[in-house]
């Protein structure tokens, strides 16, 4: 039997009354996760329902996949490039990047999979401010997805090209390196969402 999947999504910070570009962020996260129709966004009462159709009750494995996918794509997903040295005082942000994508890294790091991020123009000129500043002391530039760690690395020189790919040690795997450059694509979401099923 096919039914209909309701999920309120409440902006935990009151979130003003337009909520345009939370949904646009979101609705570029579906598209990522290969869902262009059959869902559809409403705002009721300063809550944002998104609506999923022809869902199968039966079995469950649609809801099931649902509930991790709303999980998914309502993280903020703030990117932060962090000056370790000095406090983890904050270099640029998603804002200043143009794209991302999940990409193989080259010999000698054998194929692991990475994230290449291209900035703006603007990001570039930070970026390339911070790491000339950072390699007069060899410091260190970490990097979070709102406050998850992703990774770190020492700047030796400056870095002054309009791109830079991200690596670890023990590589990324390609699911993670895809959902990560998906989520850095598609921008920060403007508030913090809180989510719960309305009804199905």
């Amino acid at each position: 039997m096919k039914k209909q999947a309701v999920f309120a999504l409440t902006p935990e910070d009151g979130g003003g009354s337009d909520f345009a570009e939370t949904i646009e962020v979101l609705k570029a996260r579906l598209t990522s996760a290969g869902i262009t129709q059959g869902y559809k966004f409403e705002v009721v009462d300063g809550v944002i329902e998104l609506q999923f159709d022809n869902v199968s009750h039966e079995i469950g494995e649609d809801l099931d996949y649902l509930d991790a996918l709303i999980e998914k794509i309502t993280q903020v997903g703030e990117l932060t490039f962090r000056d370790t040295n000095n406090g983890d005082t904050i270099i640029l942000r998603g804002e200043h990047m143009r794209g991302a994508a999940a990409t193989l890294d080259s010999p000698p790091n054998h194929y692991r999979w990475a994230i290449s991020l291209m900035f703006t123009e603007r990001g570039a000129e930070l970026f390339r401010e911070a790491t000339t500043r950072l390699a007069e002391e060899t410091g260190i530039i970490s990097i979070y997805i709102d406050e998850e760690f992703i990774t770190s690395a020492y700047v030796h020189e400056p870095i002054t090209g309009d791109s830079v790919l991200i690596t670890r040690p023990e590589g990324f795997d390609f699911a993670e390196a895809r959902d990560l450059a998906e989520m850095i694509d598609s921008g920060a979401l403007p508030h913090r969402l809180g989510t719960r099923k309305r009804r199905d």
